[in-house]
């Protein structure tokens, strides 16, 4: 049995104490126990490939290995993704230990793992239903479906979006630019770094775009 951690760099503010979790647990399975932890570089990478990094991690487990991470989140973006990694897990007789929900998922420990396939299928029911449910609604109002054309949809960082910009320019790492604004804003506490990135990246192509208009305008063709 090999303990094996994984902490996001967008969490790297609390290495010690989750570190001390790890090793807390892992003591607990197995005194002898030591952990190999590795840090994910999450800030400029998208989503899916987070992902596919946790997919490629559970490849390289063998049997009877334990997954150590900072919260199930850490598996997917949504109940489904999550269930399919833990599915995949138990399949190689892996184990995951969860810190933030203190949670031990064993391959041995199947009324959890029917538990959550059953909240997933009812979060997928909910879905299905609020969907319908929602279309049959602007049906009846003759409401078009889908967002207007050109409609611009406001963001939570458009509050601190002078003070984000200017500290991007003075080359301040994204994840202490949220560390900054997060502190006035709980909005953002579930943030990450990553989306602070597509946010700083938009407005970069909008002001370039801009920039651009004012220094070529189109000169009207006469006859």
């Amino acid at each position: 049995m090999k303990f094996y951690g994984y902490i996001k760099n967008s969490d790297i503010n609390n290495q010690k104490e989750l570190t001390r979790k790890m090793n807390i647990h892992a003591q607990r399975l197995n005194p002898q126990s030591k952990i190999d932890i590795q840090f994910i570089n999450d800030e400029n990478s998208t989503p899916s490939k987070i992902e596919n990094h946790i997919n490629n991690i559970i490849d390289t487990l063998r049997h009877g290995d334990v997954l150590m991470i900072v919260n199930l989140t850490y598996l997917g973006n949504s109940l489904s993704h999550i269930l399919q990694r833990i599915e995949k897990a138990n399949r190689k007789n892996i184990s995951i230990y969860s810190i933030h929900e203190d949670i031990y998922i064993s391959p041995d420990n199947t009324t959890l793992s029917s538990i959550l396939t059953a909240l997933s299928n009812i979060d997928t029911f909910f879905k299905d239903e609020r969907l319908a449910s929602s279309a049959k609604t602007r049906k009846k109002n003759g409401t078009k479906l889908g967002r207007k054309s050109g409609k611009k949809t406001k963001s939570m960082f458009d509050k601190h979006k002078k003070k984000i910009l200017k500290l991007n320019d003075l080359g301040v790492p994204k994840r202490k630019i949220l560390e900054n604004i997060r502190t006035n804003d709980p909005r953002l506490k579930n943030t990450s770094a990553q989306a602070l990135g597509q946010y700083i990246k938009k407005n970069k192509q909008r002001k370039s775009i801009q920039f651009s208009r004012n220094h070529h305008p189109v000169i009207p063709i006469t006859k």
